[in-house]
């Protein structure tokens, strides 16, 4: 259980109560947590079953498109070099950095994932944890996977010495400040609501360690030594289209439209130096 927060406090609000857990707003630093957090050990074998790589492999055109938003959003400032993706899954994004011209491989725990990337794509792929990788690079991408970590301050450590001088580092993560969160939460106050089935897609209780908003994700980078070169709340999550087929996928699309105007998108992307 995440007892304390990112910034070593203990008292927090309760924000939301899910279906399997509750989500707490830190009192300090206003970061949100799950409570209780997933287990490492219990979030090890979950990576490790064939299902999370098959909702890549089985959707991959879909997740082409998201890789292109992400690198389309990097290149301008960085247009080559040697590209990480940390938690590449099968490695799409991997394969799409490579069409892109980058010099690109990619890491993660699932070792079924990276046996069916290997068959898919012809690209640098392995197993490993990040301390185990030897060499820097110029682009680190986190592609939801930052939220899934326990210790952060750890975390950001290895990511600085994985890091070239003016290298670049990619985040994306599920914002649970954006517009779709507050309206699946508005619906799910009424008393005729459909109970679990309103709540946010991207809070992933038995997944997900924190709940990331713009404001305290930036304020945690700027903290960890990194600053901040474009923050953006224009995107969505492609899997919301699976997450709410038909009618509802309809409305969820008018409201992805509005709230990425507004920059209250319910997908934060964020990169730093």
């Amino acid at each position: 259980m995440q007892s304390t927060c990112y910034c070593g406090q203990t008292k927090a609000q309760l924000v939301k109560v899910l279906p399997q857990a509750k989500i707490l707003q830190c009192d300090f630093c206003n970061l949100m947590r799950t409570d209780p957090s997933p287990l490492a050990q219990t979030a090890a074998e979950f990576y490790g079953k064939e299902n999370v790589s098959e909702s890549q492999s089985s959707n991959i055109e879909l997740w082409k498109s998201f890789s292109k938003e992400i690198l389309d959003f990097i290149k301008p400032y960085k247009s080559k070099g040697s590209f990480l993706d940390i938690g590449c899954n099968i490695g799409v994004l991997v394969n799409e950095a490579t069409l892109y011209g980058y010099i690109a491989q990619g890491i993660d725990l699932n070792v079924q994932a990276i046996s069916k990337g290997k068959e898919l794509f012809n690209v640098n792929l392995s197993a490993a944890p990040l301390e185990k990788l030897e060499k820097k690079f110029d682009i680190i991408a986190l592609n939801h996977t930052l939220e899934h970590i326990h210790n952060l301050r750890d975390f950001f450590t290895q990511l600085k010495a994985h890091l070239n001088p003016e290298g670049l580092l990619f985040v994306a993560v599920p914002n649970a400040r954006g517009g779709i969160p507050f309206v699946l939460d508005l619906l799910n106050r009424k008393k005729s609501g459909r109970g679990s089935q309103w709540f946010w897609y991207g809070y992933l209780p038995e997944q997900h360690v924190w709940q990331f908003g713009p404001q305290e994700l930036s304020k945690i980078f700027k903290e960890n030594g990194f600053k901040i070169v474009k923050c953006s709340a224009r995107q969505n999550m492609h899997w919301g289209a699976t997450a709410n087929p038909g009618i509802r996928f309809k409305m969820m699309a008018i409201l992805w439209w509005v709230f990425k105007i507004f920059n209250r998108g319910d997908n934060l992307f964020i990169l730093a130096r």
